[in-house]
């Protein structure tokens, strides 16, 4: 969860003294795996997979 309030002091048409709130919900999903496999003595050769998923409501 997610909250904030603030104060925006440069502009004073904005309501004082909470010039504006935000508020949210979400989950998320990462998943990642690797691959080494050895060529030789130097080289190693590496592979890398990275997924993200996520989901916000509200803010």
């Amino acid at each position: 969860m997610y909250s904030a309030k603030a104060n925006w002091n440069l502009v004073s048409e904005f309501e004082h003294p909470l010039s504006f709130q935000h508020n949210a919900e979400g989950y998320g999903i990462q998943a990642s795996g690797t691959l080494n496999t050895k060529l030789s003595d130097l080289i190693t050769l590496q592979l890398l997979q990275c997924m993200v998923n996520g989901v916000q409501e509200g803010g």
